[in-house]
């Protein structure tokens, strides 16, 4: 059986549906609707910050990568540590 492309995995087919639901926020809404949200979108690592907080993103969006690289999705893994890592400190 060959293996499947990244489009034809659920995994990325539910990410896929839940950006089509996202992609006409606006930044100000997901501010107004999460008072929390630089810090829940953000990491700082010595000297070094990363703020995803002005992304069309929020937890479900998490929720909904993690398992894109748990399907052994071809990626890099410096990109993966960094989403795990970020993952484990919500």
């Amino acid at each position: 059986m060959a293996k499947k492309t990244l489009a034809e995995m659920k995994e990325w087919k539910a990410l896929s549906r839940h950006f089509r639901g996202m992609k006409d926020a606006t930044l100000k809404e997901l501010f107004d609707g999460d008072h929390d949200r630089v810090e829940k979108f953000s990491i700082a690592e010595g000297d070094i910050y990363f703020d995803y907080s002005k992304n069309r993103v929020n937890e479900d969006t998490l929720d909904k990568l993690d398992p894109c690289f748990s399907a052994d999705l071809k990626h890099d893994v410096s990109t993966t540590s960094l989403i795990r890592y970020y993952r484990n400190r919500l």
